[in-house]
């Protein structure tokens, strides 16, 4: 009788440790969602540079979408009322880093690889899979 409690109480020690842990992890990781941001801005501006793209995002936006189905960050287009939203595309285990261009209307004017390993790579993609994620983005939209 005595081992059962305590091996139930070991396991309950346990079971506490993980539970502590998963919502140390998920306080982190939605604490830190504006200083994420920041940085990916800061790396597709310069990734947006060196690919001699004339776009440059200015902040993050608060794109109001009909839902939270899509993985990725609504920033503003500086100069425009465009919006980009930046996502990774993944083919063959290959993961594309994207920028969709979107107007005001709510549709994705162009996809942009965000690097040159992704604009050799969406080469690869078939037009079907862009089509497919360009449709996920103006859905959401609406």
């Amino acid at each position: 009788m005595n081992s059962d409690i305590s091996i139930l109480k070991d396991k309950v020690i346990l079971f506490t440790w993980i539970i502590g842990l998963m919502i140390a992890i998920i306080l982190l990781w939605n604490n830190t969602q504006p200083f994420q941001a920041k940085l990916l801005l800061k790396n597709v501006n310069n990734a947006l540079e060196t690919t001699d793209n004339a776009v440059t995002l200015s902040m993050l936006s608060k794109k109001q979408t009909s839902n939270s189905g899509l993985l990725g960050y609504w920033y503003s287009v500086d100069g425009t009322t465009d919006s980009m939203f930046v996502f990774g595309l993944l083919f063959d285990g290959i993961l594309i880093s994207c920028g969709a261009r979107v107007s005001e209307e709510g549709e994705v004017t162009e996809v942009i690889p965000l690097s040159t390993h992704a604009r050799d790579a969406i080469v690869n993609v078939p037009e079907s899979v862009i089509k497919m994620h360009i449709h996920r983005i103006e859905a959401n939209l609406k």
